[in-house]
């Protein structure tokens, strides 16, 4: 991710909305939740409220929101996202491919110790 501006990072895994918030390559804000249903109808309410809450706390909207484990509700939550808050869409990818809900720790990990910008 970059280090300057500011970014989200949104993790679906399973029904817990995990979000970390990047704003000049510190980390300002975590937040997880857990969903009632598996839909962009769900999740978009929270990420706007998130947004705002950057804008309010920050002083900046979001650059870019990086979507990660989203399967196919990428492409609606991205598209809502892009219209609606005029935020760029990302993807999360490490030299070893795209990761999942279960090894994106360790390549993280690795790519750290291998001198990589996380």
């Amino acid at each position: 991710m970059p280090s300057s501006g500011c970014h989200v990072l949104a993790k679906l895994d399973g029904t817990i909305l995990s979000l970390a918030v990047l704003h000049d390559g510190h980390l300002r804000l975590v937040r997880a939740l857990e969903l009632a249903e598996l839909s962009a109808a769900e999740i978009m309410p929270i990420l706007f409220a998130t947004f705002a809450s950057i804008e309010d706390q920050l002083g900046q909207a979001p650059e870019r929101l990086y979507l990660w484990g989203f399967g196919e509700l990428a492409g609606p939550v991205g598209d809502e996202a892009q219209a609606s808050a005029a935020v760029a869409i990302g993807r999360v990818e490490t030299p070893w491919g795209e990761p999942t809900g279960c090894n994106a720790g360790l390549m993280g990990y690795v790519h750290a110790l291998e001198g990589g910008r996380l």
